[in-house]
């Protein structure tokens, strides 16, 4: 869910786009912002999608090393179940902010991170406390399921 105003001028660009490609966006609801940018707006618009930190391989000790509860989110933008859960994500790191910390990491572009955790399929879930992971899910899931997870953590 974008929790953040587009512009109205970057509104008619998208609902242009979503028009004639709708039936590309009823399982990627991105899809049609991203289509609509050119790329200097859609590294600008990125955050309006995504309300998940991200991981890379570059700050994943200091991640770890924060001493507070942590959900990772192994993605990558090819694969659908990813996209459906995408949205789940996003609204729980919006709810848990300040409570646990929520990052998602690009499996296509930071592979030290994946190895570390034995990422063998996508959607994954691992979730860490005191720098260890104790729980994983695979998979989509419900928002209540990973819910239900993170409130095991604190």
């Amino acid at each position: 869910m974008i929790n953040k105003k587009i512009p109205q001028t970057e509104c008619s660009r998208i609902n242009i786009c979503f028009e004639t490609v709708t039936k590309y966006c009823l399982f990627y609801p991105t899809f049609y912002i991203n289509f609509a940018l050119n790329k200097n707006e859609q590294k600008t618009h990125k955050n309006l999608i995504t309300m998940a930190k991200q991981l890379t391989d570059s700050n994943l000790e200091e991640v770890l090393a924060s001493g507070r509860p942590v959900v990772i989110d192994f993605w990558a933008e090819w694969c659908g179940p990813c996209r459906s859960i995408s949205p789940i994500v996003d609204e729980l790191a919006t709810e848990y902010e300040g409570v646990v910390d929520i990052y998602k990491c690009d499996v296509d572009e930071n592979s030290d991170v994946c190895g570390s955790f034995g990422i063998r399929n996508i959607p994954t879930l691992i979730f860490i406390k005191d720098g260890k992971p104790v729980d994983r899910h695979v998979g989509t899931a419900t928002k209540a399921q990973l819910a239900a997870k993170i409130d095991a953590l604190k």
